[in-house]
Formats: C-alpha cells, sequence, structure tokens
C-alpha cells in the first residue's frame, strides 16, 4: 500500500471512530443512568458493522426526547432492571432496522416507557420483537384494517379482503397469497383476526347459510389496536 493510500485509510479510521465517540456521547447525554451499559453492548457485542442503523435510531430517538418536560420522565424506571432489558431489545431491534418507520415504532415505544408507561415491560419487548419480524407490507396491512374497519365487517372471503387492499395500496404489487401470507403472519401474533376465517381464494365450495349466519370480519384485536398506537405516534 502507498504513503498516500496508508493515509485515505488512516484518514477514514479517525473520521470513524470519531463519528463513535459522538454517538457514545449523544447516548450517554439521552440515557445519563443506562449510557456506558448501553455504549458497551452497542459497540463490544455487535461491533461496528451496524453502526449507521443505530446513529439513525439514536437520531430519532434524540428528537423524541429533547420534546420531553424532566418531570414527566421516571428517574426510577430508568435505573432499573426492567429499563435495562427493553433498552437493549430496542436497541438490537433497531441495529436490525432498515426502515424509518420501525425506528420510529421503537422510539415511540421507549418514550411510552419512561413516560406514561401504557404497556408492562414484557408487552414493550414483545411488540419491539413483532416490529423486528414484520415487513412493510404487513405494517400496511395493519393500518389499512384500521382506516376501513367498517367495510371489513362480514367481508366474508380473502378475495373481497385482498380487493380492497389493493385498492388502497395499489403499489404493494403484492400476489395474492404473498397477501394472505402476510394476514396469517399478524394474525399468529393475534394483532388481528379473521373470526371465525374468511373464504379462501378460488373457493368453489357452497354452504348452507342458516337465517342468524354472519359471514367472517377482519379487525384489530385489542393487542392490535395497542400495537398500532406506535405506529401512528
Amino acid at each position: 500500500m502507498s504513503n498516500s493510500e496508508n493515509q485515505v485509510s488512516n484518514t477514514l479510521i479517525a473520521l470513524r471512530e470519531i463519528n463513535i465517540s459522538l454517538l457514545k456521547t449523544k447516548i450517554n447525554l439521552i440515557f445519563p443512568f443506562g449510557g456506558g451499559i448501553i455504549n458497551e453492548f452497542l459497540f463490544d457485542l455487535y461491533g461496528r458493522i451496524k453502526q449507521e442503523r443505530v446513529n439513525r435510531f439514536v437520531d430519532v430517538l434524540g428528537d423524541k426526547f429533547e420534546k420531553l418536560e424532566s418531570s414527566v420522565v421516571s428517574r426510577e424506571y430508568l435505573q432499573s432492571e426492567e429499563f435495562l432489558d427493553l433498552i437493549l431489545k430496542v436497541f438490537e431491534v433497531a441495529s436490525k432496522s432498515n426502515i424509518d418507520i420501525k425506528r420510529k415504532f421503537l422510539a415511540n415505544i421507549l418514550v411510552d416507557s419512561v413516560t406514561s408507561r401504557l404497556l408492562n415491560n414484557e408487552i414493550s419487548i414483545l411488540f419491539s420483537e413483532f416490529i423486528e419480524t414484520m415487513t412493510t407490507n404487513q405494517i400496511n396491512i395493519l393500518v389499512f384494517i384500521q382506516n376501513n374497519s367498517e367495510a371489513l365487517v362480514e367481508i366474508g372471503s380473502y378475495e373481497k379482503y385482498f380487493e380492497m387492499f389493493t385498492k388502497a395500496f395499489p403499489d404493494s404489487r403484492l400476489d395474492k397469497y404473498e397477501f394472505k401470507y402476510y394476514s396469517f403472519g399478524l394474525e399468529a401474533k393475534s394483532l388481528i383476526s379473521t373470526g371465525a376465517g374468511l373464504n379462501n381464494f378460488d373457493d368453489t365450495s357452497s354452504t348452507m347459510a342458516f337465517q342468524n349466519h354472519k359471514e367472517a370480519s377482519v379487525f384489530l384485536t385489542t393487542l392490535g389496536e395497542k400495537f398500532i398506537k406506535y405506529i401512528e405516534e
């Protein structure tokens, strides 16, 4: 390697170290009680491969915490093992998340945990795990269900359900069976329900309808309603 190449390489390494130092400082300012532990977790255990994703998340988190009054923050909770468990999970998920909506969701979870604490710690961690594995399409499906709750009452079939979704999200380009797979994933997490079950795509069977028979509906569960609040904020 030539001297000029060495110089460039050393400069890049120096800039990287400066960036890491600034990030550590920012984390210490946001979390004065647990910043050292968080920094150790982020930079020793995970290395620096996912630094950019974490950096973006810290920026989102910092913006939200700057708007908080110190009086609404629970200092007792900030020093608890519960908070440490949650923040380690949140930063772990943030390091794997490459879309803004997930970073905002995780930041909202943390803000709630240190202020209103509408969720208990287990549910906060569970929601963080949910958002880690969810696709953008699944998030869109959740938003669609919330925005069309009345129209989805007694929708009856996946065909009608899918048709409504594609009209609301024409750019999703989902195959109908991909759509069904994503919906199943949300139902497996108990975020949505299809009641007794929708008629399948390509269903050619005929059923006798009794007088009090009602077609299946698609709706957010109570858990889904709690979850989606952190997407919207």
